[in-house]
């Protein structure tokens, strides 16, 4: 949030009780202004320095004291900010800004009281004072005071229509409340001031994508990159979020994917770097693993069994945390890793950096185009060798990314090599492994089906997967299935679930076969379990964790084969637990597939017992054995590296 300051001017002669105390006056006027000059120049130190002789100079000067505060803040000295804005606004009751300066800092301690009262004192003494506005409505905001929230940001917008953060926020409450509609409007209404405005055009995007508007999202996102074809987390974005459109072919994305990483390796030099040599090819490899997903996450479910059964003799693990918060899941990860980097802070020089430091050998990449990705530190190659997997299932575009784990039935062989810029690092079965570490699972169930009467299919994915096609093939399933129900999870307001009962009313399904819920707990969404009989997969995007979940928990899942890395997830799963024959070649043909296997309920209600025990004793959860492969995946590239040099 905004920090005013009180700006000087030069200094001019003014009637005073003594000689001394006017130069003591004008000698902290330009002390004041010197500060302003350095902080204006990134020296907030300096700054502070001739801000605090201002006050030696003039003791009584409020408007030195509110600068120092300012100072403080910038070098992250919260409390000696508070310190100097209550003595500025002592020294100064008629000042707004010092009560402003000071609610700000209270709230940045979580003060939220003081904070309060601080903000409706800069408001009583200015009422037309945005910032306070915008600050009083954050306070009101956090004591889950709504609709008192929403009449400070309103305010504020009615006295500056074009305030980015009050429309932000004001949007933001509106989220919270579920009400896409109100939130939506708010940010149409900013942008007839501020069409061009980046953060607000990123936030319309995403309430759009969250009502699962994914066209009218991505369309958005489009014009962000076009207009400002560098900002490449946007792009990176866009990049993720096409994979939930079915009519985009493994090349679309290979193209759109390989101009993002010309661009970007295009304005990033590479490191340099010393090649291994032949003598190095069987020491033991240090392997550096960057994530902002190290806490309660999916991707912590196939982390934790891999960093448990590392060889240490052969490899040293270390682990780069790009996040700024930290949970339990967190704290359980540090203790199954040899090193552990906070790294949120870091920028992509500064994160390579500390790589390098380290002397990483092998650097894994655990996001690609997904949220609070680092592909701007791999493109800047710290390591000599670089791998990508596990959070997203397409290629990252970079040439600087060596190889991509995957297995020889998500990405087969001879055919995907032609759908990314890394070479294709096949693991000898999946390229999951399943622990279930966040919470406590419950025992499974016995099949809903055996006492109702009626078929019970569920959806637990990402309802951004949910498209018009899946929607689709799912009513021609329950057509198939007479008067089976079908249940969707893991939504976020209204407006998406209802979209998705549209789509499947429009197609002949009727409203009571149809249930939607808001996405819950982790602890309920495995509850949620003992409700279904069978799991839909989404195509082309089809969960991972999700349909492991639904074998943990004895529930089989219907999936279909797909045409690239990310939508053959669902096939290389079924068939890694012995379900092949759940998976229907095109989604017409879903409906048969269906009727085949719901033939007789005893034999799913024997499934429903089996598939857990079946799940553990396979290459799922065999921890060791897929760890195994991964590092003869990492050895292989390795040996070929000082192979290479030494042939060089």
């Amino acid at each position: 949030m905004k920090f005013w300051r009180s700006r000087t001017s030069s200094p001019t002669s003014t009637v005073a009780a003594t000689p001394a105390v006017s130069d003591d006056v004008a000698a902290a006027e330009q002390l004041i202004s010197s500060g302003q000059a350095l902080e204006d120049n990134g020296q907030p130190a300096e700054a502070l320095t001739q801000y605090l002789q201002a006050i030696e100079r003039a003791p009584q000067s409020a408007k030195a004291c509110l600068n120092a505060g300012n100072a403080y803040r910038l070098l992250q000295d919260n409390p000696a900010a508070i310190g100097m804005y209550r003595r500025a606004a002592k020294l100064d009751p008629a000042s707004a800004a010092a009560q402003l300066n000071l609610g700000t800092a209270l709230l940045v301690d979580a003060m939220t009281g003081p904070a309060e009262q601080a903000y409706r004192e800069a408001l009583r003494l200015r009422p037309d004072m945005v910032e306070a506005w915008v600050g009083l409505g954050c306070v009101l905001d956090t004591g889950e005071r709504t609709p008192e929230a929403i009449v400070a940001y309103t305010r504020a917008l009615e006295i500056q229509p074009a305030h980015a953060g009050a429309a932000s926020n004001l949007s933001s409450v509106y989220m919270k409340m579920l009400d896409v509609g109100a939130a939506r409007q708010t940010l149409v209404d900013f942008l007839r001031h501020c069409p061009d405005d980046r953060m607000i055009l990123q936030t319309l995007a995403a309430i759009e994508e969250g009502a699962g508007r994914i066209g009218e999202s991505l369309a958005i996102q489009r014009a962000l990159v076009e207009r400002e074809p560098f900002d490449f987390r946007a792009w990176s974005m866009l990049i993720f979020n096409s994979c939930y459109v079915p009519e985009l072919t493994a090349q679309d994305c290979l193209d759109e994917c390989r101009r993002f990483g010309h661009a970007l390796e295009v304005r990033v030099p590479a490191r340099s770097l010393l090649r291994p040599t032949s003598g190095e090819v069987e020491r033991r490899l240090r392997v550096g693993y960057v994530s902002a997903d190290f806490r309660i996450h999916p991707v912590a479910n196939f982390m934790h069994p891999v960093l448990r059964c590392h060889d240490r003799g052969s490899f040293e693990v270390f682990c780069y945390h790009a996040w700024k918060e930290s949970d339990r899941i967190t704290a359980d990860l540090k203790t199954v890793s040899d090193h552990w980097r906070d790294v949120a802070t870091c920028d992509d020089d500064g994160l390579a950096d500390i790589i390098q430091q380290d002397r990483i050998d092998i650097l894994v990449d655990l996001s690609g185009h997904s949220g609070g990705n680092r592909l701007g530190v791999f493109a800047r190659k710290p390591a000599p060798i670089q791998f990508t997997w596990l959070g997203y299932l397409g290629t990252t575009g970079l040439s600087r990314m060596d190889y991509r784990l995957c297995d020889a039935r998500t990405d087969p062989v001879g055919v995907a090599e032609a759908w990314q810029t890394e070479i294709p690092a096949r693991l000898p079965d999946s390229q999951w492994c399943y622990d279930q570490r966040i919470v406590a699972v419950p025992a499974v169930t016995p099949l809903p089906r055996s006492t109702r009467g009626f078929w019970t299919f569920g959806s637990f994915n990402n309802y951004r997967k949910l498209n018009d096609r899946v929607l689709a093939a799912w009513a021609q399933v329950l057509k198939a299935i007479p008067d089976s129900r079908l249940r969707l999870f893991s939504f976020e307001n209204a407006e998406s679930g209802e979209r998705a009962v549209a789509t499947l009313t429009g197609h002949g399904i009727e409203r009571r076969r149809i249930d939607w819920l808001l996405r819950t707990s982790p602890e309920d969404h495995f509850d949620a379990f003992a409700d279904i009989d069978i799991a839909l997969d989404s195509f082309p995007y089809n969960g991972a964790t999700t349909t492991c979940d639904a074998f943990f928990m004895g529930v089989p899942v219907l999936v279909v084969d797909g045409e690239r890395s990310i939508a053959r997830g669902g096939t290389s799963l079924l068939n890694t637990i012995g379900l092949a024959d759940w998976i229907a070649d095109t989604e017409q043909q879903l409906p048969a597939v269906a009727q085949r296997q719901l033939a007789s309920v005893d034999s799913i209600a024997r499934l429903r017992a089996e598939l857990r025990p079946r799940m553990r004793g396979s290459a799922l959860m065999d921890a060791a054995r897929f760890t195994q492969g991964l590092e003869a995946q990492y050895r292989s590239a390795w040996h070929r590296m000082c192979q290479s040099a030494e042939g060089a």
